[in-house]
């Protein structure tokens, strides 16, 4: 190898000079580089920029397929979803089902979440009843000559609006009754009040139920001038919002009255108005010729709310519309099938027996005796089935003379009422309106303050 000084040296003799114009002729006959003399040019950094191109490249395609996949999707979901909504339209799903996610593997809790999993397969009507025929209305509640007292009757009146402005995932859960569950939440002012949903234990959507509580809104808003029934603000199909009521029931005083006796005769009596005053007004709306257009049907103590000073009536979901016999121009008699409990009159214990808002007198005899005597129900035999027997029998023996004589004489006329709502035969039984008035004389003849 030649030292950096030899580079600098003349040539030596027979050695060719290398010059400027040597390097100018090869280098126009090469003029074209070869493969490997341009990954000499490029060097790392070239390889680099290739390999950032291709990785573009791919990535770009991975986008495209994504693209090309959820599009796919979305096409293949909406067709189904039209197929199921449009091809069967008499089978729709339930508009508005929550699934709840419960804490702690309890079957309630304060629920902060709700989960719109999906819709559960369930028969839903295609038209909601709104004005216009329903089941259990025109087709079945009027028949031959009986037909509806009042068009209120066969009538529906929604304000979902009201429900749904509400804050659902404040409600939190307090108790549940035969068909819904009860919650409670307030407004933006303060309002508490209670909404009663659908009860929630994976039953199906039923039309009977729309049509229990369609009812139920109904016989509640008829009802909105009386002081001793619960109010309603709003109903929606299966949901309603009443006032909130914190103070138990009717039943549960009973208890705490039985176990630590607290009540003056003062407030028997005026107990025992309150409770036939709310009934007379329900048998008052529509009345026509005495004749009540709404039975309660499920009448007991427990249906009677503490709220603002008073026991008030509520839950009219299981009442019965009365119709009118245009022919023979008096009340047409209704049916029930089923008569759970022992607090009912002997004619709900006979199958197909007619019925008449007579009963909840009857039902209504039993809660007066609870304010009286202070103990749950009148002593019966202990098994439904015997105890029903003894009812229709007339079998019901109560000591009311040895009662009678450590009874004052504001008791007595609570008891004098109780023997008039037993009356065995419903067309002898009294009316709500007359026991009503009744107790009332009671309280103004002893100066008890009443409203």
């Amino acid at each position: 190898m030649r030292s950096i000084a030899s580079r600098h040296a003349a040539p030596k003799s027979g050695e060719k000079l290398h010059t400027k114009n040597d390097d100018m002729m090869t280098t126009s006959k090469n003029s074209r580089p070869t493969r490997s003399d341009k990954k000499q040019k490029g060097g790392p950094l070239r390889q680099l920029q290739l390999l950032r191109i291709k990785w573009n490249l791919l990535k770009t395609k991975q986008k495209l397929i994504m693209i090309i996949a959820v599009t796919c999707f979305h096409i293949f979901f909406v067709y189904n979803l039209q197929v199921s909504f449009i091809s069967t339209s008499r089978i729709r799903q339930h508009p508005r089902i929550l699934y709840l996610h419960t804490i702690e593997n309890k079957r309630y809790q304060v629920h902060k979440h709700f989960h719109l999993d999906k819709y559960p397969h369930q028969k839903v009507e295609d038209e909601w009843a709104y004005n216009a025929d329903i089941d259990h209305g025109y087709e079945e509640f009027e028949e031959e000559d009986c037909k509806a007292m009042h068009q209120w009757q066969v009538e529906s009146y929604p304000s979902c609006n009201l429900i749904h402005e509400t804050d659902m995932l404040s409600y939190t859960y307090i108790t549940s009754g035969g068909y819904r569950d009860v919650w409670y939440t307030h407004d933006n002012d303060g309002s508490r009040y209670v909404v009663k949903s659908l009860v929630w234990d994976g039953s199906d959507f039923r039309v009977r139920d729309k049509e229990r509580h369609r009812r139920d809104a109904n016989a509640y808003s008829m009802l909105q001038s009386s002081d001793h029934v619960m109010n309603i603000y709003g109903y929606c199909v299966n949901g309603a919002v009443f006032d909130y009521a914190n103070q138990g029931t009717l039943e549960n005083a009973l208890r705490r009255e039985e176990d630590h006796p607290q009540w003056t005769s003062d407030e028997k009596l005026l107990y025992a108005w309150q409770v036939m005053k709310a009934l007379a007004d329900l048998h008052g709306i529509g009345n026509i010729h005495d004749s009540a257009a709404i039975s309660h049907t499920d009448m007991a103590a427990d249906q009677y709310l503490w709220f603002d000073g008073k026991f008030r009536l509520n839950d009219f979901n299981r009442a019965r519309f009365i119709r009118w016999d245009t022919k023979k121009q008096e009340a047409c008699p209704f049916y029930i099938g089923a008569a759970p409990g022992k607090h009912r009159s002997p004619e709900e214990y006979q199958e197909d027996l007619p019925l008449t808002e007579k009963i909840d007198v009857y039902s209504a005899g039993n809660i007066l005796w609870q304010i009286l005597v202070g103990s749950e129900e009148i002593p019966l035999a202990k098994r439904s089935k015997d105890a029903k027997k003894q009812i229709i029998a007339g079998d019901v023996h109560i000591s009311e003379e040895s009662l009678k004589r450590k009874l004052d004489d504001k008791e007595k006329a609570i008891l004098n009422a109780k023997e008039m709502c037993h009356i065995y035969a419903p067309k002898k039984r009294k009316t709500a309106a007359e026991l009503e008035k009744y107790l009332r004389s009671k309280l103004e003849k002893f100066g008890i303050e009443y409203t």
